[in-house]
């Protein structure tokens, strides 16, 4: 476990609006299963070979994240390199969204929570978090400073790009036919 994971585990009575926003469901177990249940599949469907070879690859690659959660858009978790020796602390975190797709969203889990909230909550939220004990990029941004959330996503997803190519060259990165999507789960409904 991580020092801002740990933190976000210990604050989340504290942080419970910002984490109901994003309906982020955190879990004990970083082998945890779930973001590679297969059970929706069908006969005909693991039988395929192109289908049983994603979801081999996915399971591989799977194998490569420390999962700490769900959100409304998937599973989160801290990447750990294609050789899975990255050390966790350093680690950027990743999701698997629900099309079956991977991707860098954050450089840490507080950027993380901070960007995965809409542009006019972004503030009060980094406050959250600094209130937490949080520091990253993005709660090192005072009020009033000319950097808004968005140059702070865009700082973060210069970040994030460069090291989604290091996934690239992971087992779970073979482009895949949108329309034979093993992952296709249907969305749940956001909260307002």
């Amino acid at each position: 476990m991580t020092p801002d994971l740990l933190r976000l585990r210990e604050n989340q009575g504290a942080l419970m609006p910002v984490l109901e926003r994003l309906e982020l469901e955190l879990v004990d177990d970083p082998a945890w299963g779930e973001p590679s249940d297969t059970s929706y599949l069908s006969p005909a469907e693991r039988a395929n070979p192109d289908i049983a070879a994603n979801v081999a690859a996915m399971a591989a690659t799977n194998k490569l994240v420390a999962w700490f959660g769900r959100d409304q858009e998937g599973f989160v978790g801290l990447w750990r390199g294609t050789d899975g020796a990255h050390p966790l602390d350093a680690s950027p975190v990743v999701r698997l969204d629900t099309e079956g797709q991977y991707a860098i969203v954050a450089a840490t889990i507080p950027d993380y929570v901070a960007v995965s909230v809409p542009e006019d909550e972004f503030a009060s939220t980094r406050d959250a978090l600094m209130r937490a004990g949080f520091t990253s990029a993005t709660t090192s941004m005072r009020s009033g400073t000319r950097s808004t959330a968005t140059t702070i996503r865009t700082r973060i997803a210069t970040t994030c790009t460069r090291r989604s190519a290091r996934i690239a060259g992971s087992p779970g990165s073979r482009k895949r036919s949108r329309s034979r999507s093993p992952r296709r789960r249907p969305r749940r409904p956001t909260r307002r």
